[in-house]
């Protein structure tokens, strides 16, 4: 397989210190259950490890439901959804509501820790789910009068979407805030960094097949 850079960008992102890793899949998705077992890397800061579904930022309508691990916070996930209308870049989306929230994981366990990380998407709510816990629901209801796009284009409405994993280190500007600062000399003398799958699932929702 080629090295290459994801579709979400805009142009070719340029040399970095630092290289990431993403898989996807190559048809679209719309309503079911994601299920993922993962773990992230252990004692370490300055990175974001995912599950989630994606359909392009630089298409009219960004639509995104995530499990996000933050190496800042050991002992949290984020369960997000975000959604916008041509929203090029993530603050472009808080016009359309701000959907994120952190839950802490199971028994004082760490994300560093062997976990089963699922989400339930259908056309009334958003349910997230940490080794068969219900974490967060999330309703069509509970959407900022924006947030709920005309023609129907936020994830409730069933915009098609793909299906993503992936590790990458914050830049400089958004580390404090998202990810947490680097420990560089765990990236050092070309160390790699491990973030760890172990098995995904889809389930699609009875009566609803994805569109192209």
């Amino acid at each position: 397989m080629s090295d290459s850079y994801s579709q979400a960008e805009l142009g070719y992102p340029g040399d970095r210190l630092y290289s990431g890793g993403e898989i996807r899949t190559r048809k679209k998705y719309r309503y079911g259950r994601c299920e993922v077992r993962m773990k992230a890397p252990h004692e370490l800061s300055g990175f974001v490890q995912s599950v989630f579904t994606f359909h392009y930022p630089k298409l009219p309508v960004w639509d995104e439901i995530d499990w996000e691990l933050q190496g800042r916070h050991p002992d949290r996930a984020a369960s997000n959804m975000i959604v916008g209308k041509y929203a090029k870049e993530w603050a472009d989306t808080r016009d359309f509501g701000s959907y994120e929230h952190e839950v802490s994981l199971p028994h004082g366990s760490l994300i560093s820790d062997w976990h089963v990380y699922a989400f339930e998407w259908t056309p009334d709510f958003i349910k997230w789910y940490i080794d068969g816990h219900l974490m967060r629901t999330l309703t069509r209801g509970a959407l900022h009068p924006r947030g709920w796009i005309p023609g129907d284009d936020s994830p409730f409405g069933g915009q098609s979407s793909e299906i993503m994993m992936n590790f990458w280190l914050p830049n400089p500007e958004i580390m404090a805030d998202f990810g947490g600062c680097w420990n560089e000399a765990a990236f050092d003398h070309g160390r790699s960094v491990d973030a760890t799958y172990d098995w995904f699932r889809y389930y699609s929702l009875d009566a609803y097949q994805p569109k192209s």
